[in-house]
Order: structure tokens, then sequence, then C-alpha cells
């Protein structure tokens, strides 16, 4: 989910392989320019076995920061 997909948690699903890894193929908009262009804020949102929700950072993030006024940051 995010800004990409206008945090709609039912577009965009993953899919678990035969290891138990998720994964989703993603196709460049239209225009030619990335599904999720750099600074785009996302997060995994999962359902867990016990039915709670929750959103997360994806394992394979390079680059995250913390939005501005949130957790004491100036």
């Amino acid at each position: 989910i995010g800004d990409f997909n206008d945090w709609t948690h039912d577009k965009n699903i993953m899919k678990k392989d035969n290891t138990g890894h998720f994964s989703i193929k993603l196709n460049p908009n239209p225009d030619g320019s990335p599904a999720i262009p750099h600074n785009s804020r996302v997060k995994i949102y999962l359902t867990l076995p016990n039915g709670e929700k929750i959103a997360r950072l994806p394992a394979y993030i390079q680059r995250a920061t913390q939005p501005p006024k949130e957790y004491n940051n100036p």
C-alpha cells in the first residue's frame, strides 16, 4: 500500500510462492514513469493468521525517512 495506490488495502495484492516469499510485479504507468516513484511512501499491509491487520515497512526497503513532526522530529 502507499501513495502509488492511494493507500487502498485491496489493490495490488501480493502472492506467496512455494518457498513462502511474497512478491508483486507492478507495471510502469502508461506514460512510462515508475509505478512507485522515488520518495513515495509505502508499507506492506498484512493480515496475520489470527486475523489482526498490520502495516510494516517492506524488508527490501533501501531508504526510509520519518515524516516531519513525527516522533518529536522538529
